[in-house]
């Protein structure tokens, strides 16, 4: 039930489940056509060269990959990420019931009923249907996992024991490093209690150091790639990480008290990011047990968990000078939200907590206990809220479900959009800006010095016959903004140029683009100051490319809408016109951009190709076969230079020898941690089973 909104085929999700969608898209088309693992984004849906989360969250990116292979390619991109978000929440549930089946194995009716209260639980529900944090919620099956492995360290040392973890934490890493980190410090305090509570012996030690090489074999990929940016979160300096922490105080003091209050909008808000009512009272009972009867274990359980409160919730005189006092990459890998990020580890840990607790709890369920009707009553109240709370996320799953850009036109060429969040932890280009972009457009020649333009890539002004002008005038105003409307008409297998004259000064709105097919674009006004994108700033283009994937005519409605405070001297907003024309007679002629990117050109001087693909050290670019070095352009993106002539040039991304040889490491290391768990569950089922089982059998 918590994973039906994702049993389908379509659109999911807000805008942020969009953008990881065409991370997915990406992934698989480079898949398709033969590169893997993927390091950069290459495809329409990335051709700007995306690192974020093709290469922050390795594990997100490439299990649809699997999933495609697995399912013979019937899928589509949407389906394949919500059947991997759904099969991460029903793997996080069943580690759960499973790692509590193992750990107390007296009572399974209570693994099951905790298993079931972590899967209606906030700090599941709420990252799968607030707002998209889809990769927190395919690590939710790794920090059960290295909870338990954790825990274990209590009742043997064996390096079994430590592997648990070792396996979980290195998922975690490629999962979602936010996660991770805070996974990672929890089970250090774990094991470290047991270490401290117990003479170490020098067999536990070389079993827990064989362990973390392990996990350092199956997670290396994760920080090699981390690594390998030289951007952003790696490179930022301490002011950077100190201002960080700063603002991860302040967004914790604007949220203030809300997470211990009721779910109110199914995730959507920061306040949804909680433990919920049960997690708090399992917690506050293993806490009274603690006192009295409780073992090292439960007590350093506790310790984790009053940690994580007093870094996600506003504690006057601690909260903030313990934020301070972290080291910076936390504040870094936290980035502004730590409920975001600290729940669903605060879920797990109740859950195990309250387990090991158990023991001493269960005599108040006893029969002939005073108080066990209003114990029994706690339970049952517990049981319905949560599964009323649980309901609130799941239904926003339902009501989210096929996006405003529709289904099956949500991949379509002619509606892809990067979105800013495709140059995280880059820099954002003077090029960039909000809506569906042509990445032949994108393409320019430099002049030698690097910086001025000597061609843009726009088609040849089209004739008078060639040209359709039409107005944006006022359509009255509704829903409190006013609007601006008129349409055109597009041919299947036409490339447009739509070319705007604003008669108004810049101004705050949305233009809205909708077709009768399937075609659907959303472009922000007025645009970036003093940026090279579309807009109504000085310095901005004044037009974009249309075309449809429909193989039909297509009407398509614009729409601008403005606030209808907006001071305004005359109906016509802005003037368009719709010229047709042949890519063919472009200057730069994009030839592929996957597996690499393939450009011809008519070059009249020495200068720079400059590519819509933000820079990374390892790519190779030819010209015409001959080996050139490509380097960065002022705007970060990648310049590869050319000299006078017809020219053929390739860029390809060849990522550092070190990040391919962990990818590869990682990759092979988990084929064979999987293998040996198949084969050591299938190698009891061939054994000769005993007389006594044989006649139990029959």
């Amino acid at each position: 039930a918590i994973s039906g909104p994702f049993i389908n085929d379509g659109g999911l999700g807000t805008g942020e489940a969009m953008n990881y969608s065409l991370a997915v898209a990406d992934t698989i088309t480079q898949a398709r056509a033969g590169t893997f693992p993927v390091h950069v984004g290459q495809s329409e849906f990335a051709f700007n060269g995306r690192v974020h989360p093709l290469r922050t969250a390795v594990y997100f990116t490439h299990v649809p990959v699997l999933l495609d292979a697995l399912t013979f390619r019937q899928l589509s991109f949407w389906g394949l990420q919500n059947l991997s978000i759904a099969l991460s929440l029903w793997l996080g549930v069943f580690l759960m019931y499973a790692c509590l089946r193992c750990s107390v194995e007296q009572a399974p009716w209570l693994a099951f009923a905790l298993a079931a209260l972590f899967g209606l639980s906030p700090g599941l529900l709420a990252p799968a249907y607030g707002i998209d944090l889809y990769m927190t919620v395919t690590a939710a099956p790794f920090v059960v996992l290295s909870i338990f492995g954790a825990t274990q360290s209590f009742s043997a040392r064996t390096f079994a024991r430590y592997a648990w973890m070792a396996v979980g934490l290195a998922g975690t890493w490629l999962a979602h490093p936010p996660v991770a980190a805070w996974t990672s410090l929890a089970c250090t305090g774990i094991v470290g209690t047991s270490w401290l509570s117990q003479r170490p012996r020098i067999g536990a030690a070389i079993n827990l150091l064989v362990a973390a090489v392990l996990g350092a074999l199956l997670s290396g990929w994760a920080f090699t790639a981390a690594l390998s940016l030289r951007e952003g979160i790696v490179a930022a300096s301490p002011a950077a990480a100190g201002l960080i922490s700063e603002q991860v105080a302040a967004t914790t003091k604007l949220v203030g008290w809300a997470g211990l209050l009721p779910v109110r909008s199914g995730g959507a808000e920061l306040g949804d990011y909680q433990l919920g009512y049960a997690g708090w009272v399992m917690l506050f009972v293993a806490a009274l047990v603690s006192l009295r009867r409780g073992t090292i274990l439960v007590k350093s359980m506790l310790a984790v968990a009053v940690f994580l409160f007093v870094l996600t919730l506003p504690i006057p005189f601690l909260h903030e000078r313990l934020w301070y006092a972290m080291p910076p990459i936390f504040g870094l890998l936290t980035n502004s939200w730590p409920m975001q990020r600290a729940y669903l580890l605060l879920a797990t840990i109740a859950m195990f907590t309250f387990a090991f607790g158990w023991p001493h709890v269960a005599p108040i369920f006893a029969s002939g206990h005073p108080r066990r009707r209003q114990a029994w009553a706690v339970v049952a109240c517990l049981c319905v809220w949560t599964t009323l709370q649980g309901w609130s996320f799941v239904s926003r799953g339902y009501h989210t479900r096929n996006v405003a850009t529709g289904v099956a036109a949500a991949h379509s060429s002619s509606n892809v959009d990067l979105t800013g969040v495709a140059y995280a932890f880059m820099p954002i280009p003077r090029q960039f800006y909000h809506g569906p972009r042509d990445p032949e457009r994108e393409l320019r020649l430099l002049a030698a010095d690097a910086v001025l333009p000597v061609t843009l890539n726009e088609p040849p002004p089209a004739g008078p016959e060639g040209r359709l002008t039409a107005a944006l005038r006022s359509a009255g105003d509704s829903a409190g903004m006013r609007h601006f409307e008129t349409s055109i008409v597009i041919e299947p297998g036409h490339r447009y140029r739509l070319k705007f004259t604003f008669l108004t000064e810049p101004l705050t709105g949305v233009l809205i683009l909708k077709g009768s097919h399937g075609l659907y674009r959303q472009y922000l006004l007025p645009g970036r100051s003093g940026g090279l994108g579309f807009g109504m700033q000085l310095g901005n283009r004044q037009d974009i490319t249309l075309w449809t994937d429909s193989p039909e005519t297509e009407t398509v409605s614009l729409a601008l809408a403005l606030g209808q405070d907006t001071p305004l001297l005359h109906d016509v907003i802005a003037t368009i016109e719709l010229s047709s024309y042949d890519p063919a007679a472009l200057p730069l002629s994009l030839v592929s951009l996957v597996p690499s990117l393939i450009v011809e050109a008519d070059v009249a001087e020495y200068g720079w190709l400059e590519t819509p693909r933000l820079f990374l050290a390892g790519y190779q670019a030819t010209v015409d076969g001959v080996a050139v070095v490509p380097r960065r352009s002022g705007d970060g993106l990648t310049l590869v230079p050319v000299s006078p002539g017809r020219r053929r040039i390739e860029l390809k991304y060849e990522p550092p020898t070190l990040l391919r040889q962990s990818a590869a490491i990682t990759l092979g290391s988990w084929l064979l941690v999987l293998g040996f768990g198949v084969t050591s569950a299938i190698r009891p089922l061939r054994r000769k089973p005993t007389p006594s089982a044989e006649r139990f059998r029959r």
